[in-house]
Order: C-alpha cells, then sequence, then structure tokens
C-alpha cells in the first residue's frame, strides 16, 4: 500500500482527494450525488437515502447516524 492510501496527505484523506478531483474537473456537488445514486441504483431521493444509511450510516458511533437518517427522510419528504 502507498503512503497515500495509508492516511491523510496535506490534511486530506484518499477519498477527500477523490472528491476534490471530481470538483476541480468541473463536477457539482449535485453530479457527484447523481454518481453516488447511480453507482447505487437508487431510483429516488428516499431509496438513495436508504441505501447510504445501509452501506455508511450503521458504521457511525450509536445515536449519530440516526438523527442524521432521520433528517434525511425529512429533507426527502419535502421535495
Amino acid at each position: 500500500m502507498s503512503a497515500s492510501e495509508r492516511g491523510p496527505v496535506g490534511g486530506l484523506s484518499k477519498r477527500e482527494r477523490s472528491v476534490g478531483e471530481l470538483l476541480l474537473d468541473g463536477l457539482t456537488q449535485r453530479e457527484i450525488g447523481a454518481r453516488l445514486r447511480q453507482k447505487l441504483a437508487a431510483s429516488n431521493r428516499a431509496e438513495f437515502v436508504a441505501c447510504l444509511w445501509d452501506k455508511v450510516a450503521r458504521r457511525w458511533p450509536e445515536g449519530r447516524g440516526l438523527s442524521m437518517f432521520a433528517n434525511a427522510l425529512a429533507v426527502c419528504d419535502t421535495r
């Protein structure tokens, strides 16, 4: 494993650098989100949030993930 894969370089993790590269390539946050949604095969925003919950939020400390999930669903209900 290379040094850049092991940990933060210049204060950014490998994943943060990847997102930064997408932004520098001219993609908007919406376009980056659309790519994620497509990769998760989510047909709508609520399904996208549920997929993210399943793959990401369950790993968070107890309480944080659940409150963020509830907030995300509230946003889905308003769109």
